[in-house]
């Protein structure tokens, strides 16, 4: 589109977008190209050294993140490339990967395995632990739009993929990841508590409360564990100017995908405030479990105004409190 033309739609007017968002808001011209974030050329069949998939599962962790605090997928977890990948005719199709990367020439320093298993699986779950909050937090407990924002902007977020499908995806990864050919890989421990802790996340967001509280909170014990790992191990380095990771990632990516109402580039949060983030999602998720099995509703009460007057942190985030309704619900009807 040049910068003179307007694209409409069937039954939506210029008059009706300039009704939506105040004119002049830079949010009206998202779906231009722009200096700061040119499109970037992106290549799934490119394979990658250890250090780059473990510092793109990196940046996967913070657009979770990221969408936990209220932005858009579009802002968020589809700002990964390797989300659209999804599909007949792209790089994977439920167990079936692309016969095109098998044809890549073989590098020792990049084994292909990292982009059929490893990234995979982590993307899948990413995906998989997306749809069951989306899932949690459309059931009518908290506000869309105002808690939280359930825009899919008609991407797919493996809803037709079972959980079991993709923990069998990241068993397989570690698998290979723990066995004699990936025995020199550099980043090797660093990659294994990252899939632990993605596959600890989507087990515990696939439990059902109260009857699987006890394994819900052991799970959430493993995943407190995991994380720990993660902060003693070695941080991937941010990869140099001109290194294909950072064309997995498109910041500007909403430009191209349909949305509710235009939305604003945002960035992601740095690793840091990522794993403090992921403590304090972890935290309020142990406090569920354990409303989950409180009948007392005096405590609940005394709980809920207590939390009503602390600051918007993660652990009370819009996930958080959809779920926390439920054991409210659940004492109230019993």
């Amino acid at each position: 589109m040049s910068q003179d033309s307007v694209l409409t739609m069937k039954n939506f007017t210029l008059h009706d977008a300039m009704m939506a968002i105040q004119v002049m808001d830079p949010r009206m011209d998202s779906g231009m190209e722009r200096d700061g974030h040119p499109r970037r050329s992106f290549n799934p069949y490119q394979l990658f050294l250890p250090e780059e998939i473990c510092w793109m599962m990196d940046r996967m962790f913070s657009a979770e993140i990221s969408w936990h605090t209220g932005h858009s997928l579009s802002q968020s977890v589809f700002t990964c490339l390797y989300t659209h990948e999804i599909g007949i005719g792209r790089l994977w199709n439920g167990s079936k990967v692309s016969t095109a990367i098998l044809k890549l020439p073989q590098d020792p320093r990049r084994p292909i395995q990292l982009i059929t298993l490893v990234l995979r699986a982590a993307v899948h779950a990413l995906l998989k632990t997306c749809d069951l909050a989306w899932r949690e937090m459309t059931k009518g407990y908290i506000n869309e739009m105002e808690d939280f924002n359930a825009d899919k902007s008609e991407r797919f977020i493996c809803e037709t993929i079972s959980e079991a499908e993709i923990l069998g995806m990241l068993d397989a990864a570690r698998s290979w990841l723990l066995s004699k050919q990936a025995a020199s890989i550099a980043y090797r421990a660093e990659i294994i508590a990252r899939i632990d802790l993605r596959r600890a996340m989507l087990v515990i967001l696939s439990s059902t409360l109260p009857s699987e509280e006890k394994h819900f909170q052991a799970t959430i014990r493993q995943a407190y564990s995991h994380l720990r790992d993660i902060k003693s191990l070695s941080t991937p380095r941010t990869p140099p100017e001109g290194s294909p990771a950072w064309q997995t990632f498109d910041p500007a990516i909403l430009r191209r995908l349909i949305s509710v109402m235009p939305s604003k580039i945002v960035l992601l949060p740095d690793q840091t405030e990522t794993w403090d983030q992921y403590t304090l999602l972890l935290d309020g998720l142990k406090e569920v479990g354990l409303l989950s099995r409180c009948f007392a509703f005096t405590t609940i009460k005394d709980l809920l105004e207590w939390r009503a007057i602390q600051p918007p942190r993660m652990n009370r985030g819009p996930l958080l409190r959809s779920l926390a309704c439920v054991g409210v619900f659940r004492v109230r009807d019993a």
